[in-house]
């Protein structure tokens, strides 16, 4: 897979979602950053970014702090009358520049996330298959396209 089968919106938003991993590695983070979108329904090139981030482990010494789970609460705190939230994820798809661990694979799962988009694979902790395959344990699963940068920009995260 490379970077010529993602068009143009995928490619622009995998950008936003590095653009917060460099922001992470110049605060001292591991360089992980994601973003959440939400599409409008009749056109691709029309979308939200409901939520960003990148990985804050080390400045909150807090191991769960990963982007995904910090932009998981960031909407969840959203949920009023007028927002719902498990609406949101059901119609949200994630860019993210590294595959999501065990943990928030699975925590993706639970939200019932759309789709997931990821740069490369994580061969330490990955939870989209892998080291282990979180969909297998969850009654829901997600749309997942691995490899985005396959070779491309990878020295931004290691």
């Amino acid at each position: 897979m490379d970077t010529l089968s993602f068009d143009d919106i995928d490619v622009k938003l995998m950008d936003e979602a590095l653009n917060m991993a460099n922001r992470g590695f110049e605060a001292g983070e591991v360089p992980v950053g994601c973003v959440f979108v939400r599409f409008d329904a009749e056109s691709k090139n029309k979308y939200e970014i409901i939520a960003r981030a990148h990985n804050l482990t080390n400045l909150t010494k807090d191991a769960t702090r990963h982007c995904e789970m910090l932009c998981i609460n960031e909407v969840l705190k959203k949920q009023n009358a007028n927002y719902d939230a498990e609406k949101v994820f059901e119609d949200a798809v994630l860019y993210v520049t590294v595959e999501p661990c065990i943990m928030c694979g699975y925590a993706l799962n639970l939200m019932k996330i759309k789709k997931v988009y990821f740069g490369c694979w994580n061969d330490r902790f990955g939870g989209n298959g892998s080291i282990i395959d979180t969909q297998k344990m969850a009654p829901h699963h997600y749309e997942t396209i691995g490899s985005f940068f396959l070779n491309w920009k990878m020295s931004l995260i290691f």
